[in-house]
């Protein structure tokens, strides 16, 4: 009879446990298929504990913490029941009741918190890539697209910096107009931006109907981009779903950009949290770069240490870039921390010491490396660009 009641006991308060670090949610998931509006309903599910969470919590960067663990459902979810399905026609919605563990919420929204630092984001255009392939009414309503993307990252409690310079790129930037890669990695640097995102085309159709209505529609290519590491992670097209119409054409246009960014901006910052959930299971980027002439063999003497020290990830390929060598490597801990491990090994190794390496120049998870005593040209680059930017 005791060891029935102890039983009982341990049951229950293995229940009572399970029920303190996991939430049960009824959500809706909608999309083009079934299995999309399933797997919607599910990373809903997560985030809106993730609310909860991250809120408790009040950590540094919670809002783009917490949307990139949504796009991690795995593990999240423990388990769910669909309670209804609804064709709407060209939609689907489905509406579920789910299980969520907190304590798996809190554990990766600790891990991404020590990883992402100070990150922030940057929108950036250029009218002299785009002037070829845009006419005039899309080039003058970039600027409304741009500051319409900044206020859908502000809405997200999402970081970012404004930069208001794109009409002066010919003074600012010469040179690199043909250059996307330069460009993107240039900006990103400058204003200390690790998440770059760029507007890269626009359509507009709009035409006069009856009443003297105009009714436009609006196409907007955009790409996001890790300065860090100088990687496109990827390209959306968004569309608004109901055309803009007005007595003025220019409301028109503008109702249609804004319909298509407020609605559509999800796609885009999918891109940025599915590569941040990435780095719980592998680590985060980064990139180490050399500014200094070094022979194959002394590259690879680093490249052993790291590969021995469990810390450290990735395929550790050593490639040659415009006046540096640079090794691309992943780490799980804080960014400071992974300086401290990186100069350890690099200390470590004798092949390397004559060199007395030092990182001048920190752009989050970018670490330049110079000789002591030595200057990188990136640095005062950077400055006379803000100094010319600031006027």
């Amino acid at each position: 009879m005791k060891r029935t009641i102890f039983i009982l006991f341990c049951l229950f308060m293995s229940l009572v446990g399970f029920s303190q670090d996991s939430k049960t949610v009824e959500v809706k998931g909608v999309g083009s298929s079934r299995d999309e509006a399933l797997n919607n309903a599910i990373r809903t599910a997560a985030e809106q504990v993730g609310i909860e969470v991250t809120s408790e919590s009040q950590m540094e960067n919670g809002a783009l913490i917490r949307d990139a663990i949504s796009t991690k459902a795995q593990g999240i979810v423990q388990s769910y029941d669909v309670l209804e399905e609804t064709p709407l026609g060209k939609h689907y919605e489905i509406k579920i009741r789910a299980i969520v563990s907190k304590s798996a919420i809190k554990q990766d929204a600790a891990t991404l918190s020590q990883m992402l630092g100070q990150l922030k984001f940057i929108v950036i255009y250029d009218p002299r890539q785009m002037k070829s392939e845009m006419n005039q009414t899309e080039l003058e309503a970039t600027d409304f697209a741009y500051e319409r993307v900044n206020e859908q990252l502000a809405k997200k409690g999402y970081k970012y910096q404004e930069a208001k310079i794109f009409k002066d790129l010919d003074d600012l930037l010469p040179g690199i107009q043909n250059d996307e890669l330069a460009f993107v990695n240039k900006l990103g640097f400058y204003y200390q931006c690790e998440f770059v995102i760029q507007i890269k085309k626009m359509r507009i159709q709009v035409e006069k109907k009856a009443g003297n209505m105009w009714v436009a529609n609006a196409s907007i290519e955009i790409k996001a981009w890790d300065a860090c590491n100088q990687e496109g992670l990827g390209t959306t097209v968004i569309t608004n779903d109901e055309p803009g119409v007005n007595p003025n054409q220019q409301v028109a246009i503008e109702t249609a950009i804004k319909s298509a960014i407020n609605d559509k901006f999800g796609k885009l910052l999918y891109y940025f949290n599915r590569y941040m959930a990435d780095w719980l299971k592998n680590g985060a980027t980064y990139q180490i770069r050399f500014y200094q002439e070094m022979e194959y063999m002394e590259h690879k003497a680093l490249r052993d240490k790291l590969k021995a020290d469990a810390s450290f990830g990735g395929e550790m390929q050593i490639m040659s870039a415009g006046g540096y060598m640079k090794l691309e490597c992943s780490f799980k801990a804080k960014q400071l921390e992974f300086i401290d491990k990186l100069m350890e090994n690099i200390e470590g190794a004798d092949r390397l010491k004559k060199y007395q390496f030092e990182p001048q120049i920190i752009f989050g998870r970018q670490i330049s490396l110079i000789t002591r005593g030595k200057s990188i040209p990136l640095l005062q680059e950077k400055v006379d660009f803000l100094k010319k930017a600031s006027k």
